[in-house]
């Protein structure tokens, strides 16, 4: 038996230091305040056993009183920080007074018998041990503590029925080490009136031990707190735990949305074995912060999302990863919506000028290198001034964008169309040679001509004339500019050859 106390005050002591250093949060702090208090009370258990004098054992009593009136108290302060239901500053300094006055009675029991009215020593070879002869209130304390356990346990149950999975299995653990000081101190006061050894000291060094398992397995003192749980599972946002090795830990209601086989996912899979997501474990050695998009259908509409991967640290110690997932759809709806303001005339829908010339350029640098044929057609509408004036700018107007619709129908997806001022339009074809942009210039030449150009009752007949000229080979690139300008000058051929033709 002094073998076994002995151990159990060590054992307190290296779990006591180990959270001592590894404190960061206020749930690791109340464990460490929890640990100092089994310390003192399985150290003066362990002086009781070893006591070979009356004198001795009373100061292993004073020691084991500067902790155990202590322990249910602390250990309900943190039942209640882990639950998500932390005490007011106030209340707590309030409920320490109760273990605090019991500590001074117990101290001063000779002058004042209310906690006890009489201690008496067993000296034996193998085993010392004091007995205590019940003051008139002793009963409260009891009542006191085995009140503060009850309520420590009720608040686990309670919120175990709201909790996430996660949270459950650590409140089960949790839950264990409450009971197992409730029972063992219970079958010690029902046989109060025999001679047995108090095997309370050894249940409380079996709690500490499971309490410190359960969080550093599961992270409780960085991790667990069920108001996180509760605002992490309820996030619009998708959210994601892996710990330092990849391995999955929990994941929120959206992304089980988003990504269905997390339902049937284990707790514990590597994230290697999960190829329906869109990163891998390579993200996590990069920079913290790194972000990359992917698209996903959801309810028929296919949206737009962001992941963001980031360390989770403590005390300079890499615990895990946290990947959120951002819609970002109406963002980039905005940002091509703003795209398409920028690149695109607004009356036509067609590019700008501005963007015509950039994307034009790169084009036929590309095809200057590879040799491959590239033309360019202007037109633009016959006689379009007189038109306006007579029906009006509205008029003019759609006959606009008629004529920009007319053309982008009969156009190839790799052809480039831009509004290239008022009534002027310009084309980019590339991997197209000379004859074949004048075939194509003459066929949209017919398509406008033929075409009934009809609004609101007003009925007219539109033509175009239209100027080509084709990239030259030649041993430096031809800009963008002087190609539009040769085409622009067969443009003005065919308006002085009588207009509605192809030069």
């Amino acid at each position: 038996m002094v073998i076994l106390s002995g151990l159990a005050a060590l054992g307190a002591i290296a779990v006591c230091v180990a959270s001592i250093f590894k404190r960061d949060t206020l749930k690791s702090l109340y464990f460490s305040l929890l640990a100092l208090a089994v310390v003192f009370y399985l150290l003066g258990n362990f002086f009781e056993v070893v006591s070979t004098t009356y004198d001795a054992a009373k100061v292993a009593m004073r020691i084991t009183y500067l902790g155990v009136p202590f322990i249910p108290t602390i250990w309900f302060f943190s039942v209640r920080e882990y639950c998500g239901k932390p005490l007011k500053n106030s209340t707590m300094l309030a409920m320490l007074v109760v273990p605090i006055f019991f500590a001074y009675l117990a101290y001063t029991w000779e002058s004042n018998s209310l906690l006890f009215t009489g201690i008496q020593f067993y000296g034996e070879p193998a085993i010392s041990q004091l007995g205590f002869i019940p003051g008139p209130l002793n009963p409260y304390r009891l009542f006191y503590q085995f009140g503060i356990n009850v309520a420590g346990i009720l608040t686990i149950v309670q919120q175990y029925r709201h909790g996430t999975p996660r949270f459950r299995k650590q409140a089960s653990l949790f839950l264990v080490s409450g009971l197992i000081p409730f029972f063992t101190t219970g079958t010690f006061l029902l046989l109060i009136g025999s001679r047995v050894v108090d095997i309370t000291p050894f249940g409380l060094v079996f709690t500490l031990l499971l309490l410190f398992f359960t969080m550093q397995r599961y992270g409780m003192q960085n991790f667990s707190s069920i108001i996180k749980d509760n605002v992490v599972e309820n996030m619009l946002e998708g959210v994601l735990l892996f710990d330092q090795d990849g391995t999955y830990m929990m994941s929120n209601r959206t992304s089980k949305v988003l990504f269905p086989e997390l339902e049937k996912t284990p707790i514990g899979q590597h994230l290697d074995a999960m190829a329906f997501l869109p990163f891998t474990a390579s993200a996590f050695s990069a920079n913290d912060g790194v972000q990359q998009e992917f698209t996903r259908s959801y309810d028929g509409t296919l949206r737009t999302y962001n992941v963001s991967i980031n360390r989770v640290n403590a005390r300079g110690k890499l615990l895990g990863y946290s990947i959120t997932i951002y819609n970002i759809t109406s963002f980039k709806n905005i940002v091509n919506e703003l795209e398409v303001q920028a690149n695109r005339d607004p009356l036509t829908g067609v590019y700008n000028r501005r963007f015509f010339f950039q994307r034009g350029q790169l084009t036929l640098e590309q095809a200057w290198r590879t040799r491959a044929p590239l033309s360019v057609i202007m037109f633009d509408l016959d006689f379009f001034k007189r038109l306006n004036d007579s029906y009006g700018h509205p008029y003019g107007d759609y006959v606009l964008r008629t004529t920009a619709a007319l053309c982008v129908q009969n156009l190839r997806k790799t052809d480039w169309l831009c509004r290239y001022g008022g009534e002027e339009f310009c084309i980019l074809l590339p991997d197209t040679p000379l004859k074949g942009a004048q075939a194509k210039a003459e066929f949209i030449r017919n398509v406008i001509s033929q075409h009934p150009f009809e609004e609101e009752g007003i009925r007219s007949t539109v033509t175009a004339s239209f100027g080509v000229a084709a990239l030259q080979e030649s041993e430096i690139p031809e800009s963008l500019e002087d190609l539009i300008k040769r085409a622009d000058a067969n443009l003005y051929k065919a308006k002085e050859q009588g207009r509605n033709c192809v030069v």
